[in-house]
């Protein structure tokens, strides 16, 4: 099926965008919610990320792939991986190299897994 790829991320390097210890949520109407109370002191893993726009309420940010394409994807802070499409797969030069069963508002799907070098946002 020509669903997508779901990308199991290993990154050669990992990179900081932001360096400050904000801890925040921004809600759909733009209220700033704080958070400091669930991040602690430092928190050196915490960074912003602009928004382009909202598609069904779901953020739509810039991700870089292996350094030198950049695709829109929404946002999802809660998964695991990332899944992309097939003409985004072809562009990486991702090669598949197992398979996994996804569940889909339509059902269960089997889809190619693969890896990217880099992911940055």
């Amino acid at each position: 099926l020509a669903f997508g790829i779901a990308i199991l991320i290993i990154p050669a390097a990992i990179s900081q965008a932001q360096t400050d210890s904000a801890c925040f949520m921004e809600d759909a109407n733009g209220n700033v919610l704080d958070l400091s109370q669930l991040c602690g002191g430092d928190t050196p893993s915490l960074f912003q990320v602009r928004i382009k726009r909202r598609d069904a309420r779901i953020p739509v940010i810039d991700v870089k792939f292996n350094g030198n394409q950049t695709f829109e994807m929404m946002l999802d802070t809660g998964a695991s991986g990332i899944a992309i499409t097939a003409q985004m797969a072809q562009s990486l030069r991702v090669q598949p190299d197992s398979t996994a069963i996804m569940e889909t508002a339509a059902g269960r799907i089997m889809v190619p897994l693969g890896n990217v070098n880099s992911v940055e946002v």
